[in-house]
């Protein structure tokens, strides 16, 4: 019984992930997307985050725009971005 539920979880799992592969993401902590457009993205990270922190994130997110992202600045307008100094968002340019 116990190996019927774990192949079902798993199966499960793997519909909603879309891809078995993807199961490796599910432990990494990514920045997340605060505001975004086809021009620029705003990431936040809690544990601080820096030009390369949030690269592959913003890249991913400008790659739906068919653009590249380029890092632009620290900080940004969002309510969560309650301080440059600690570096908690970022901002790219999708270009």
């Amino acid at each position: 019984m116990n190996k019927g539920f774990v192949v079902v979880f798993a199966l499960l799992l793997t519909a909603c992930t879309g891809n078995i592969t993807d199961l490796g993401a599910l432990g990494k902590n990514q920045p997340r997307i605060l505001t975004g457009s086809d021009s620029e993205v705003v990431l936040y990270d809690p544990r601080g985050i820096g030009p390369d922190g949030g690269q592959e994130t913003a890249q991913k997110y400008c790659a739906g725009w068919g653009k590249t992202a380029e890092w632009k600045s620290r900080g940004g307008e969002d309510s969560d971005c309650v301080s440059s100094q600690l570096n908690y968002c970022a901002t790219y340019t999708c270009k």
